[in-house]
């Protein structure tokens, strides 16, 4: 009878490894078909205006004068206004100008309310119940009054319309992130890293 060695390259206890939250995010994501769909629809429109003056030869703002008034055509696909301008390169102009408010204006409302949420948690009782009577100022503030004060402050334009949404947009994730933190100070590896000296940059970090 032969005694046959066990292979040491198989490991006698197979461990299952667990996913990731982000793996998790993405598989609940792909497994709603609702979320497909619109995936489908947005990459699309993303893509069309985003490149839009590599394939569309009309600028938003050139003015051809046999074509006022025009409906849809080969030529212009949309139609034309009341001055000659083609309406599809006006509406992709105009879809760059919304993504460029939304997406700036969502990244500093993160920044803002992350720090918001970080520095209540994190800054003891004090801090903490200041950081938030401000944070519910905000919220309780009047919104379009609110904006309308902004907006006579910071004027028209891009840049302040970003400012304005930003600043309307940050107290209630501050909150979301201070729940959130205030669950995982308490984590041992956090405790074990304020233990051995880490600061308040190195445990957000």
């Amino acid at each position: 009878m032969t005694i046959t060695a066990p292979d040491p390259t198989v490991d006698p206890i197979a461990v299952p490894q667990t996913r990731g939250p982000l793996r998790r995010a993405l598989d609940r994501f792909f497994e709603n078909r609702a979320a497909r769909a619109g995936l489908l629809i947005v990459i699309p429109i993303l893509l069309a205006v985003s490149t839009y003056p590599l394939w569309w030869p009309f600028s938003p703002n050139a003015i051809d004068l046999r074509a006022i008034n025009k409906g849809p055509s080969a030529i212009h696909w949309l139609g034309s206004d009341g001055v000659g301008r083609d309406v599809m390169a006006r509406l992709m102009q105009g879809g760059r100008i919304s993504l460029l408010v939304a997406v700036c204006s969502v990244a500093i409302s993160i920044v803002i309310g992350f720090l918001v949420g970080a520095v209540a948690s994190f800054g003891g009782r004090l801090v903490d119940a200041t950081v938030m009577r401000f944070v519910d100022l905000a919220m309780t503030l009047p919104p379009v009054i609110f904006l309308l004060v902004l907006a006579s402050i910071a004027g028209t334009g891009i840049a302040p319309t970003i400012l304005v949404i930003s600043l309307l947009s940050w107290p209630v994730l501050s909150r979301m992130v201070r729940a959130r933190l205030l669950e995982l100070r308490e984590r041992d590896f956090v405790v074990a890293a304020r233990g051995m000296g880490a600061g308040l940059p190195h445990l957000l970090l």
